[in-house]
């Protein structure tokens, strides 16, 4: 649930949605809360890795062999490491803590945090985005030249704006967002896989 103060959150992307597998922190879920590192700013459905300090930060490429976690809050910090009120989720500012949905899971989930180029489609290979910390981005194991980490497969691809999932009215919580278009996948964390 975002924060409210004046009507909506206006969001840039939806918020993750989990489609299959979620019992919450519960566990049996592998899924993990932890704080977050100083001068951070995450938000539902960006992939996001444990620091040296168990802390979360923005998954990158950097992050190579760390397991890839999914926020399901958002959550903004200051250069002390403190919560900031403004963009931080009521669940997040109560507990100190962000949930991440570990993507050695067995989710299916539904994210806005995504690199559109090269295109996601159906059975494609997801990784970490070295540019744009915090996406996912679409590799290709058996044509790299190094080994890449697979965080899951993609199931789909789906504009909330004009689907079932949305209708021609979207979810009050994805009305905002400039971006309406999803991908969904299944988790399946491989370390190293390829060349």
């Amino acid at each position: 649930m975002g924060v409210y103060h004046a009507g909506p959150v206006l969001r840039a992307r939806p918020r993750a949605n989990v489609l299959r597998g979620y019992a919450g922190n519960e566990p049996q879920s592998l899924s993990r809360s932890a704080g977050l590192a100083a001068s951070q700013t995450i938000l539902s459905g960006q992939a996001i890795v444990l620091n040296a300090s168990n802390l979360w930060v923005l998954a990158d490429d950097v992050d190579s062999h760390s397991v890839v976690y999914i926020a399901m809050h958002d959550a903004n910090t200051d250069a002390s490491a403190n919560l900031v009120y403004a963009n931080t989720d009521t669940d997040a500012l109560s507990s100190g803590k962000v949930l991440g949905l570990s993507t050695m899971g067995d989710y299916e989930i539904e994210t806005g945090y995504y690199t559109t180029s090269p295109t996601p489609t159906v059975d494609d290979w997801l990784g970490v985005d070295a540019g744009t910390a915090g996406n996912l981005i679409v590799v290709d194991p058996t044509s790299a030249s190094a080994a890449v980490d697979i965080v899951g497969r993609v199931t789909g691809v789906v504009d909330l704006a004009i689907s079932g999932q949305g209708g021609a009215t979207p979810n009050p919580e994805d009305s905002s967002a400039s971006t309406l278009t999803v991908i969904q996948f299944e988790t399946g964390f491989q370390v190293g896989r390829g060349s």
